[in-house]
Parts: C-alpha cells; structure tokens; sequence
C-alpha cells in the first residue's frame, strides 16, 4: 500500500461530514472516503495502516462503531470525534491510537495526518520518548513533537537523572527557566526547593550578599542576619539565569563556591557546607566570551558538566500548529469566550519568520490577536517589517556566477515561493481557494506549496 494514501471512514450523516470533507479537500494528501458499510466489507489490508474514523454525536453510542475497531485489531491511527462530550469518549479514545475534536484547522489536522503516516512508517527499533515521558512533559507546558526539540527533551530526562551542575543554553524565550524546572522537578530534589535567581539584576556589590546572606553588624544597615540564596536552596536547586551578566569579581566568588560547595556568609567567621545543586542558563556563547577573556575559563568548565540546548522557534517551525493549538486552548481557559482558532493561512507567513522572542514572540502575539479577535478564526498578521521585506521578490542574494539556467531557476524559485505565499495568505489557507485565485489546478499548486515547505 501506498504510506501516503488516508481511508477515512465517517460515522456520521453526509450532512455532518461535509465540512470536515472540505477542510480535506484542501490538505497535499491522497484521500480515500469509504463509509461504513462498504469499510466492514474490506480486510486490514486493503484498508492499510492509515486508517482516521470521523465519529458525530448520533453515531458515539452505536455499539457496532466499537465492534468494527475490535475486529480489526484497533486498527484506527486518528479519531476525529465532532461535537462528543462525556464519557461516551472513554470507549472510542481507547481503539483508537490519536483522536481530536472536530471543528479544528486544517493545519491541525495536516499535522496530525503528516504525524500519523511517519509512525506507520517509521522503524520499529528508533526510539523515542516514552507515552508517560511525554504526557509528563506536556503538563509542564512542553509543547512539540519536532526531532531537534524531543532531542532537547531527551537531554533534559537525563540531565534530571544525575546530580550535577547543568549548563543550559539558548536563545531569549525559548524555554531555559522551563528546563531547569524539568530537570529539578524530575531529579531526586523535587520535594526540596527550586530559587531561581536572574543575575543580571545582581549588582557586584551585593552579589555575594545575596548568594551567601550575612550576619548581624556584618556592615552598617545589617541590623540582622539574613540567609542568602544558597541557604534558600538548599537540598534543592539553585538556577542562575543570564550567568554570562555576572562580572569577573562575581565569577570569582561562583566558582570559589563550586570548587567545595562551602562559603562563609558576609561577618561570619566560620564556613558552611551546601547541598544544592546548580543550574545555569544563558543565551550567549560562554565558550566564545572564556575565549575573549569575558569568562572565566574555568567557570565555564565547572558550569558545563551536562549541557542542554533549547532550540530556536525557527529550528522546528513543524511544531506551530501544536503550539498555536495549546495556547489558544489555554488563553479560553485564562479569559473566556466562544472557542476559536488559528486561521490556516497565516502558517504560511509563520513558517518563514524568524521569530527572533521565539515561543514568548508567539505567545504574546497570539494573546493579542485572540483578544482582540470576535469572529472563531483568529487571524494572525505578520510583523510590518517582515511585510516590508517580503513583500517583494528578493533576488539580491542570487549567485550570479553561474551559467543562465542555473540563475534563472534561483530567480523563478524565489518568485514561486512569494506568490504562493500570498496567495495562501489571500485563500485563509484554502489550497483549493488558492487555486482558483492563482488560475492554477489545485494538485499542481499543491505540489508547488509542498516543494517550498509551505505545508
């Protein structure tokens, strides 16, 4: 069988499935719709591995919906439950190995289908992070599926499983502070405490004050003692944000620290020995400031025993649509309202910007947008200046040295790509929509949308 062809299969009235029916029309899938009573005439193999079921209200409590599942080994990849609530779920969701709710975006169901055929055709012996690993994950807010970000939380399981320092790294709102709640979270310090510290608002003169505390009369104003940070942590974790904002006296006092883990609060006379566990994050290179003589060296070797990095938004743009999903269902919680959506049509846009805030960038601009968004799809606008630089086709990065057939196919890529782009953009995402405006037919175009990674 052919791994890119979908049979769905809806238990509904035409009626009821005509709206999902033309949200498929759109997606760069083959898909086959057979109805149920000519599916029970079909064996597993002609029905293959990609099997989705569309199940509405009327059909939930039809038994033989659930004896059609038995009898074929719980052969269902996707279940697309419309408009069911309660426990009338519990005994299809079982059968079935994904489901989601019906109505949702195109997107997200082109996620799901593009999910679904990798797993069916992916090598029995490649792992993964187990079921349990990644419902874990998800509770504290991690959201994808993308290889480069289930490598970062890989990392992090590990991290979490030895007692040593960790280095984070990444890009401004990618998640550091998230991680390093992960991995405390997840070690054998969860029930102790978790300070998080941002050293770029420790100034140099109170920075040992605050990481080691002081005594009474240690100075002028210290008119009692108080515990220093270290003290706060200690049996559990200590995260240091932006460590490279430390100044080299500072450096100096941190690592005197790790060397033993001991320190002497300020006026004390006498050492104290610290069971804490330290975390640091930063969204520069240490390797290359140690080099320019920034950070300490031997710092940067205490602090990058393990090392997890946090990837940009751009490196795994395949995770939009669970992203977009997952805040949206959160801000209805946060505010209220009728349910709403991400229009498909701006992931086109979204896939191409380089969000340099990253998953902060997204959720602020998506707050904004749903709040101020009345109708259920949300339709996200790109940044002007994004705009201003795309609105046109660029060629000033061609390679013109190259013969005339190699620079003509660079000019007309670029040019292919800008118009589908606004076209998609112009269609809210509708393939077929943008197809019509572009005087093109629809499998053609959607085999140019595919080439330039626009779906």
């Amino acid at each position: 069988m052919d791994t890119g062809l979908i049979t769905v299969v809806p238990f509904s009235t035409p009626e009821r499935f005509r709206e999902l029916k033309a949200a498929l029309d759109t997606l760069p899938y083959n898909i086959n719709v057979i109805w149920p009573e000519d599916w029970t005439c079909l064996t597993q193999a002609e029905l293959g591995s990609a099997l989705v079921v569309f199940i509405s209200e009327e059909q939930a409590s039809n038994l033989e919906v659930c004896q059609y599942f038995d009898e074929l080994g719980g052969l269902p990849k996707l279940c697309i439950l419309d408009d069911i609530s309660g426990f009338k779920q519990r005994r299809i969701i079982d059968r079935c190995h994904d489901v989601m709710t019906w109505p949702c975006s195109a997107e997200e169901i082109s996620y799901r289908f593009c999910r679904m055929l990798e797993n069916s055709t992916k090598p029995t012996g490649e792992k993964s992070l187990d079921t349990e690993l990644k419902q874990a994950f998800i509770q504290m807010n991690f959201i994808g599926d993308s290889p480069v970000f289930s490598q970062a939380l890989s990392r992090i399981q590990k991290a979490a499983k030895h007692d040593v320092s960790v280095l984070l790294m990444g890009e401004t709102g990618t998640g550091k502070e998230l991680a390093a709640r992960a991995i405390h979270y997840m070690g054998g310090r969860n029930a102790q405490p978790f300070i998080p510290v941002n050293c770029g608002a420790l100034p140099e003169d109170i920075f040992e004050n605050e990481l080691f505390g002081h005594s009474q009369g240690a100075y002028t104003d210290a008119k009692r003692s108080q515990l220093g940070l270290v003290a706060q942590a200690e049996g559990g974790t200590l995260f240091l944000d932006e460590i490279d904002s430390l100044s080299l006296k500072s450096q100096v006092a941190l690592l005197r620290f790790l060397q033993d883990h001991q320190y002497r609060s300020l006026g004390s006379q006498s050492y104290v020995k610290a069971n804490v566990r330290l975390i640091a994050a930063t969204n520069a290179d240490l390797a290359e400031l140690a080099q320019a003589g920034t950070f300490r060296e031997d710092l940067f070797y205490r602090l990058n025993i393990m090392q997890v990095t946090m990837p940009s938004l751009r490196e795994r743009t395949d995770d939009l649509p669970l992203l977009t999903d997952h805040l949206i269902k959160r801000f209805m919680l946060e505010h209220g309202g009728e349910e709403k959506h991400l229009s498909a049509g701006c992931y086109a846009w979204m896939r191409q910007y380089l969000w340099p805030g990253n998953v902060r960038e997204l959720e602020n601009v998506l707050l904004r947008a749903f709040l101020e968004t009345e109708s259920t799809a949300i339709l996200l606008s790109p940044p002007a200046q994004w705009v201003e630089e795309n609105e046109s086709i660029n060629i000033s990065g061609v390679n013109w040295d190259v013969d005339y057939n190699e620079a003509k196919s660079l000019v007309v890529g670029a040019f292919e790509k800008n118009y589908l782009m606004h076209v998609l953009s112009k269609a809210d995402g509708n393939v077929s929509q943008a197809a019509r405006l572009a005087g093109k037919e629809r499998r053609s175009l959607g085999k140019l949308i595919k080439k330039h990674g626009l779906r």
